[in-house]
């Protein structure tokens, strides 16, 4: 690393292009929470190589940073208010993430939902 406050010059992700669009989209947000999160903490330039499967506490802030990236709090309740009864689904389409990103968003701000 070039000093404890730097990040690096460039920064590449690689991305799966036979995933999914909505998990192609969450990859790079979460990539992005650990480049915003995480960068200060390492002494290397070498890639970081980790799986779905890991469930550290970085990973799962990682994970945090890309659900709120990708379902701002603010346009979601606006979405949410929209609706008679709010189905995860629905919502998952419209901000374009899987349903699984959009029922753990919907637990994290404590919203009800079908």
């Amino acid at each position: 690393m070039r000093g404890t406050e730097q990040r690096p010059e460039s920064t590449t992700i690689l991305v799966n292009d036979q995933d999914a669009k909505v998990r192609q989209r969450f990859t790079i947000a979460h990539e992005l929470g650990h480049y915003f999160l995480h960068i200060k903490e390492r002494d290397t330039d070498e890639p970081i190589i980790s799986f779905r499967s890991d469930n550290s506490p970085r990973e799962r802030e990682a994970n945090s940073f890309a659900a709120a990236l990708l379902v701002p709090e603010d346009l979601l309740r606006e979405e949410y208010g929209k609706m008679v009864i709010p189905v995860s689904d629905t919502l998952a389409d419209i901000f374009r993430v899987s349903k699984a990103t959009m029922r753990i968003r919907l637990e994290e701000l404590e919203l009800l939902y079908v």
